[in-house]
């Protein structure tokens, strides 16, 4: 069975009417343990580790109280999941007056081998048009990530969502090959990406 395809069953768990709430409480632990360290880790690099923390926080009981609009068919639950975190970052973003800035270097091909997909921010507010804009960017990236076959996408995934080094790559799914191997399929990923965003 594939990890999509766990994912998928502890969600029919949480959707299920004749589930129990400690079979609930239990489904949603077991997600929240498979993907807490990596929406952290996306949303840690905008902002300090307490706020993120927060948001991290934010974006699960959101994910929880949404989840009956999940759609496997549409998009794995990592890239669902990602997509709301990202709009909880949006929503702090703009309370606090300032400006969620990236992804720009994706789609204009000026990704260098060592950044992930980096939010920044900067001290002025960025207005309705921007944020949607970035927002757009945002799903369009992950549509073309969830496009990719086996271990490109998971590799894209690794690399330009939860910025993990190359060793850290190595390391999480148990590549023989070395690093050299994770930078190798990490540019192709990165070059089938950009192609596709630039199409």
């Amino acid at each position: 069975m594939t990890k999509k395809d766990l994912d998928n069953k502890i969600i029919e768990t949480l959707k299920s009417e004749t589930s129990t709430q400690r079979e609930k409480q239990k489904a949603y632990s077991e997600l929240y343990s498979n993907y807490q360290r990596q929406i952290f880790a996306f949303l840690v690099k905008s902002t300090d580790a307490e706020t993120a923390e927060d948001l991290k926080m934010t974006a699960f009981e959101k994910a929880y109280e949404k989840i009956g609009n999940f759609d496997s068919s549409k998009a794995s639950f990592y890239t669902w999941l990602y997509q709301i975190a990202y709009n909880v970052l949006i929503d702090h973003t703009r309370k606090a007056k300032f400006e969620v800035i990236s992804l720009d270097s994706l789609a204009k091909k000026t990704m260098e081998d060592n950044s992930g997909m980096e939010f920044q921010l900067k001290s002025k507010t960025q207005n309705p048009e921007d944020i949607m804009t970035s927002d757009e960017k945002v799903k369009k990236i992950l549509d073309a990530i969830e496009e990719l076959d086996g271990d490109t996408k998971k590799i894209a995934k690794l690399r330009f969502i939860d910025g993990l080094s190359f060793k850290e790559i190595t390391e999480e799914l148990g590549m023989k090959e070395g690093s050299s191997t994770a930078r190798v399929r990490s540019k192709r990923a990165r070059a089938i990406l950009e192609e596709k965003l630039l199409n």
